[in-house]
């Protein structure tokens, strides 16, 4: 099994609040090898790869941002 890539939940988070809040609710139904992902990992200064498209997949579901606490953060 190949080893995992890195992401730094700091630097996703800020990549996250990069986004506009339509492309934060297309987070919840997009698919691992949805652009979205892609967009993300280049915001985070991460090639645009399966492997960290798949990361930042991982990474959303694992810890189950959620949109309001999002957007709440980007208005504050």
């Amino acid at each position: 099994m190949p080893p995992k890539t890195r992401l730094e939940q700091e630097d996703f988070e800020k990549a996250l609040q990069a986004l506009n809040t339509d492309e934060v609710a297309l987070l919840d139904r997009a698919i691992a090898s949805a652009d979205i992902w892609g967009h993300l990992c280049l915001l985070m200064g991460k090639a645009n790869n399966k492997k960290n498209q798949r990361a930042c997949f991982d990474l959303w579901n694992r810890k189950q941002y959620q949109l309001h606490r999002i957007v709440n953060n980007m208005l504050q």
